[in-house]
C-alpha cells in the first residue's frame, strides 16, 4: 500500500476578518419586551456572562476556561489566529485578485451543508489527551450550526472537567444529557422538549453536557449509550460526540451507533503509533463505522513531526490523514470565535467538517443493532 506523502502546508496568506467571513453563529436573541428568552430545560437562567453581557451560563458550572495566572483572557479571546502582516499581506493578495482562499472555503462550506437524514452521530476520539479532541469536537459543531439550518447538538461524553464547554460561546443552550436520559420512558418526551428549547433560545446549536454531580460515574453505562442515541436521533439532525480517551471504559454499542469517527493524533510519530493501535480495536469493535484520522499540532510542529505523524496514521488507516494546524487563537482553550481562527486553520476545519459529514451521509453497511428510523 502507498501512503500519501504529507503535503507542504498550504500558503497562509494574511486574512481580513471582513471580507469572507466564516459564517457566524448568532447568540439568542432578546423577545418583544428586551428580556431574554427562557432558559431551555437543564440550563441556568441567563445572567451576566464573563463580559456582563447577559451571555446564558450552563448550569454545570463548567463554562469556561481558567486561563494561566497573569494571562490577560480579553487578550487572548481577541487574539487572531493569523498574525497581523500575514493578514495584510492576506488582504494585498485579495486586492491583486490572487487569492484561492475564497473559492476553496465556500465549497468546503457547501459539504457542511449536505442533506442528511435525521440523526446522524460523529464520533471524536483519541488515545492521548492535550491533542485537540475537545477543540475539534467543539469546531466541527460551531461550523455545521453556522452553515446549516436544521438542529444540531454537541455533546461532552468525554472525562470531567469538560473542555468542550469551554470552547463553545457562552450563548449556546446547554441541558444535561444524563438527567434527559434518567428517565427510560420518556426519550420522545426529551426530544420534544428539546425542540422546543431551540425554539425559544433562537438557537441552532444546543450543548448536551454531562450531570455535574460530582458522585456520579464518570463512564455512561450502555443502558444510558442506548437511551442517548434515541434521543439525538430524534431531536438532532447532526450530532458531534467528544467520546470519552480510550483509558476510560466506554460500552462498545457508543461506537457501533456513529456515522462517522474522527480519531485524532497529536503531531509527533508516537501519539501517532499510539492511534494506529487504538485504531485497529476501534475497527475490531465497529467495523462498519467509516473513521477519519486526522492529525492535530496543538502546539507549533516541525514539518518533520507532522510528516512522520501523517506516515504512521496513513499507513494504519489506508487513507490520507487530514491536517489541522496549530492556531493561536484556538490554543488558549477558551471560547472559538470562527472569524478570529487564521485562515488556512478554518480551511482544515471546514474541511474536517465536510468530510465528516459526508461520511456520516453515506448509507454503507451498518451493524443489525441500529435502531429503526
Amino acid at each position: 500500500m502507498t501512503v500519501p506523502s504529507a503535503p507542504s502546508p498550504r500558503p497562509s496568506p494574511a486574512v481580513d476578518p471582513a471580507p469572507h467571513a466564516a459564517p457566524s453563529f448568532s447568540p439568542a436573541p432578546p423577545d418583544a419586551a428586551g428580556a431574554p428568552y427562557p432558559a431551555p430545560t437543564g440550563s441556568a437562567a441567563p445572567g451576566p456572562g464573563p463580559d456582563g453581557d447577559g451571555a446564558s451560563v450552563a448550569a454545570s458550572g463548567r463554562r469556561g476556561s481558567a486561563p494561566a495566572p497573569d494571562e490577560d483572557v480579553a487578550a487572548l479571546r481577541d487574539r487572531h489566529g493569523d498574525p497581523t502582516p500575514r493578514r495584510m499581506l492576506r488582504r494585498l493578495r485579495g486586492l491583486l485578485g490572487d487569492d484561492a482562499f475564497p473559492e476553496a472555503y465556500e465549497r468546503a462550506l457547501g459539504g457542511c451543508r449536505l442533506p442528511v437524514t435525521t440523526g446522524r452521530r460523529v464520533g471524536v476520539l483519541s488515545v492521548d489527551g492535550g491533542v485537540g479532541r475537545s477543540t475539534l469536537t467543539a469546531a466541527v459543531g460551531l461550523l455545521l450550526a453556522a452553515a446549516r439550518a436544521d438542529a444540531v447538538s454537541v455533546v461532552d461524553m468525554g472525562p470531567t472537567p469538560s473542555g468542550v464547554a469551554a470552547r463553545l460561546p457562552e450563548q449556546v443552550p446547554v441541558s444535561s444529557w444524563r438527567r434527559l436520559v434518567a428517565d427510560p420512558t420518556s426519550p420522545d418526551r426529551a426530544a420534544a422538549g428539546l425542540h422546543r428549547s431551540l425554539g425559544r433560545a433562537g438557537s441552532s446549536l444546543h450543548l448536551l453536557d454531562r450531570d455535574p454531580d460530582p458522585t456520579a460515574p464518570p463512564a455512561p453505562a450502555a443502558e444510558e449509550v442506548v437511551l442517548l442515541h434515541h434521543l439525538l436521533a430524534r431531536a438532532f439532525s447532526v450530532s458531534v460526540l467528544e467520546l470519552p480517551p480510550s483509558a476510560m471504559p466506554v460500552p462498545t454499542t457508543s461506537l457501533e451507533q456513529m456515522h462517522c469517527l474522527i480519531l485524532v493524533s497529536g503531531a509527533a510519530p508516537s501519539s501517532a503509533a499510539r492511534t494506529a493501535e487504538h485504531l485497529h480495536r476501534v475497527r475490531r469493535h465497529a467495523p462498519h463505522v467509516p473513521i477519519l484520522p486526522v492529525v492535530s499540532a496543538t502546539r507549533p510542529a516541525t514539518s518533520t513531526e507532522r510528516r512522520g505523524a501523517y506516515d504512521v496514521l496513513g499507513a494504519a488507516s489506508g487513507t490520507a490523514p487530514l491536517l489541522v494546524d496549530h492556531d493561536r487563537h484556538l490554543a488558549p482553550g477558551l471560547p472559538i470565535s470562527l472569524e478570529r481562527i487564521g485562515e488556512q486553520r478554518r480551511l482544515q476545519l471546514v474541511e474536517l467538517a465536510a468530510a465528516a459529514l459526508s461520511l456520516a451521509a453515506s448509507p454503507g453497511p451498518r451493524p443489525a443493532a441500529q435502531e429503526t428510523r
